[in-house]
């Protein structure tokens, strides 16, 4: 069947049960798109219509593999700054959704897998006791909340707001007016919760 500039070549249906087709562009493009939306007539080419005034914009990563990712068809869609969305297949055999500038650059490898892959594999080497990661008490201090110091964060009213994490829990340590005070007594926390429990998981 054909749909403006696309005839289908293959139909075949994907996780979520929606009927997706692989058709051929009349630019020689390979595009996939769902049956839905061909027969409304939502999608009549590739995307190179929309390419044709600035084609020096368009890069044709068609069948290039990009880490696990390999590059089947540019999208209709783009990002804010402008790069093309293409759609791609994994290693794993998932399909994902991603941008040019993410492939080129490598900054998405994966449809998602390596993530999870990664998490599995630094689960494997922590040492969890309570639900309490040991590896985690002794990291050294984040500075990415509001106050730059872990479990002190500044309210609306412009005081600052103690607490700590513990086996799951967490425990309200007061808010204060100034940072110091809110400050000394998150260090004071650490010292009851987080210390001993060090100290106690050493001696066994």
């Amino acid at each position: 069947m054909r749909f403006g500039q696309l005839t289908v070549q293959a139909v075949f249906r994907n996780p979520k049960r929606a009927l997706k087709c692989r058709c051929r562009c009349d630019c020689g493009n390979l595009y996939y798109q769902s049956g839905r939306n061909l027969v409304r007539g939502f999608s009549k080419h590739c995307g190179c219509e929309n390419r044709r005034g600035n084609p020096a914009e368009f890069r044709d990563l068609t069948d290039q593999k990009f880490n696990r990712l390999r590059a089947l068809s540019p999208t209709e869609k783009r990002t804010g700054s402008g790069s093309v969305i293409w759609h791609c297949i994994c290693d794993c055999g998932k399909e994902a959704k991603v941008s040019e500038t993410a492939l080129v650059h490598g900054s998405q490898i994966s449809c998602g897998c390596r993530v999870q892959e990664v998490g599995k594999e630094l689960s494997a080497h922590l040492h969890f006791i309570d639900g309490t990661c040991i590896e985690f008490l002794k990291r050294k201090q984040r500075s990415d909340n509001s106050s730059g110091y872990t479990g002190v964060y500044r309210t609306r009213n412009g005081k600052y707001r103690a607490g700590i994490t513990f086996k799951k829990t967490r425990y309200y340590l007061g808010t204060y007016d100034t940072f110091e005070e809110a400050k000394k007594e998150r260090k004071d926390a650490e010292l009851r919760y987080h210390q001993s429990f060090l100290e106690e998981h050493h001696r066994a």
